[in-house]
């Protein structure tokens, strides 16, 4: 199965939990490779998130909120109000 049209890859822990150990441990060591390189690349480790199921009845009030809130930060970045992302150390 290919997840390359997604952006972020959420998991429940209970999931996680429910592998066999010898998965558990790939699974970690993937993740621990992944949060080495984005030190390297002068990034965080890890960023955080809020996850919101789509299908609770409030999910479409969070999704226009945060479409409002990525569209006075576009604005905000136009204007230079809003500070410039940062560029991973491979970016040109």
């Amino acid at each position: 199965m290919a997840y390359d049209d997604q952006k972020f890859l959420v998991v429940p822990a209970k999931d996680v939990r429910a592998l066999p150990d010898e998965l558990q441990k790939g699974l970690f060591a993937a993740l621990a490779a992944i949060m080495e390189a984005r030190v390297r690349d002068g990034l965080p480790a890890t960023n955080k998130y809020y996850v919101v199921n789509q299908d609770e009845p409030y999910a479409g009030q969070i999704l226009h909120d945060i479409l409002i809130g990525e569209e006075k930060k576009t604005t905000m970045v136009m204007q230079g109000l809003w500070p410039k992302p940062r560029r991973r150390k491979t970016d040109a």
